[in-house]
C-alpha cells in the first residue's frame, strides 16, 4: 500500500517559512534559497509543493487573506449586541491579540505592492475591504449618521489602527496602544446617533 502523500503537510510547512521569511526579509528579499533554509527542505522540494516563487507568493496572499477574514470575522461576531463600535475600537487596540509576525507581512505586503501589479490589486481590496466592515459596523451603531462620514471615520479608524500594529515588533509599546485607542474614539464621537 503506497504511503499517504505529504503534499499538503509541506505546502503548510514551506509557506510557514515563507512567512517567517517575508516578515524578516520583505517579499522580495525571500528568494526561494531563503526559504527552503528555513524550511529545512531542499529548493526542489519547494518546486515540487508549491511550485515557483510567483506561486509561492500567490499561496501565501491566499492564505493570508484567508487568516485576515476570519480574524475579521471573529472580532465582529465578538462584539456584544450594545455599544458594539466602541467595544470594536476596545477590541482592536488592546493588544491581547496582536500577532507580530501577520503585522510584519502585511507591512511587507503593502511595502511590496507598487513593485507587483498583482499584489497591489490584492493589497488595495484587503485595505478597502477591510475599511468597508469596520464602517458597516459604525453605521449599525450610528444609523443616522451620514455614511460618507461614517466611511471617513472607518477609514481614520483603520489607519490608526494599522500604525499602532504596525509597532507591535518594539513591544511595550501600551502607551502608544491607549492614546490610538482614545484618538479612535474620539473620531467615533463625531458621529451623531
Amino acid at each position: 500500500m503506497p504511503r499517504p502523500s505529504k503534499k499538503a503537510e509541506r505546502t503548510e510547512e514551506i509557506l510557514d517559512a515563507f512567512e517567517r521569511c517575508v516578515a524578516r526579509f520583505g517579499v522580495d528579499g525571500s528568494t526561494l534559497e531563503r526559504v527552503a533554509k528555513e524550511a529545512g527542505l531542499p529548493r526542489s522540494l519547494l518546486r515540487h509543493n508549491v511550485g515557483n516563487r510567483d506561486e509561492l507568493l500567490q499561496a501565501l496572499l491566499d492564505r493570508f487573506f484567508a487568516k485576515s477574514n476570519r480574524l475579521t470575522a471573529d472580532l465582529l461576531g465578538a462584539l456584544p449586541e450594545t455599544d458594539r463600535a466602541n467595544q470594536l475600537v476596545y477590541y482592536l487596540f488592546d493588544g491581547s491579540s496582536s500577532d507580530t509576525q501577520f503585522a510584519q507581512v502585511s507591512q511587507a505586503l503593502v511595502a511590496a505592492a507598487p513593485n507587483h501589479d498583482n499584489l497591489q490589486a490584492r493589497v488595495r481590496t484587503w485595505v478597502l475591504n477591510f475599511v468597508g466592515s469596520i464602517a458597516e459596523e459604525i453605521q449599525q451603531s450610528f444609523p443616522k449618521a451620514n455614511s460618507q462620514e461614517v466611511y471617513e471615520v472607518a477609514s481614520g479608524i483603520v489607519g490608526i489602527y494599522f500604525n499602532a500594529e504596525s509597532f507591535a515588533p518594539l513591544a511595550r509599546m501600551k502607551k502608544l496602544r491607549s492614546a490610538s485607542r482614545n484618538a479612535a474614539i474620539r473620531l467615533l464621537s463625531t458621529l451623531s446617533k
